[in-house]
């Protein structure tokens, strides 16, 4: 990777600032420069929320216009920054709960909720399947992630179920997979 370019989108209460940070943190981990910036319209459940992550090998000091990566935790996030996705960008969704994507040939769904269920026992943890599919898809390194989610869920168990959920999106990605993206 020489930049890469990410943006996580939902709705406040997604956890759309935790995903941005941890990603920012694990790739700053990997030796990467980092410039990161968010956006909220409410501190309560509904406003649109984004985070921004700009990962390069050399250093940087703003964020790029195209994003690479652009995960949409719903609908309204594709609705919104789908014009901002690179030419080989990819939008990860929920396949199983965002279905208005007809059209869109750099979409590629990842069955979030179901994924998080099966490895964590709670659709919460959906936020962190899709950053484990991103990651998927960047092919960087889940050790370093699993690393920053210990840290920034304190250990125990909720930090373990969330690594077996970025784990499972980082898998999805992998097996699944068959786009453009280099």
């Amino acid at each position: 990777m020489s930049q890469l370019n990410f943006m996580v989108g939902g709705e406040a209460g997604q956890g759309v600032q935790s995903v941005g940070f941890i990603l920012a943190k694990a790739l700053a981990r990997g030796g990467y420069h980092i410039f990161a910036d968010q956006d909220y319209e409410s501190r309560v459940r509904g406003g649109h929320n984004f985070y921004r992550v700009r990962a390069s090998d050399s250093p940087i000091s703003a964020i790029a216009d195209d994003v690479d990566i652009l995960v949409a935790l719903n609908s309204e996030t594709i609705s919104l920054h789908q014009k901002e996705l690179a030419p080989k960008g990819v939008i990860v969704f929920d396949a199983e709960k965002v279905k208005d994507v007809a059209g869109l040939k750099n979409a590629f769904g990842v069955p979030l909720d179901k994924l998080a269920m099966e490895q964590s026992g709670d659709k919460l943890m959906a936020n962190t399947v899709a950053l484990g599919a991103a990651l998927g898809l960047a092919r960087y390194d889940l050790e370093i992630t699993g690393q920053v989610l210990r840290e920034f869920f304190k250990g125990g168990e909720v930090a373990e179920k969330n690594i077996k959920a970025a784990r499972a999106g980082y898998e999805y990605v992998r097996d699944n997979f068959k786009g453009d993206f280099d």
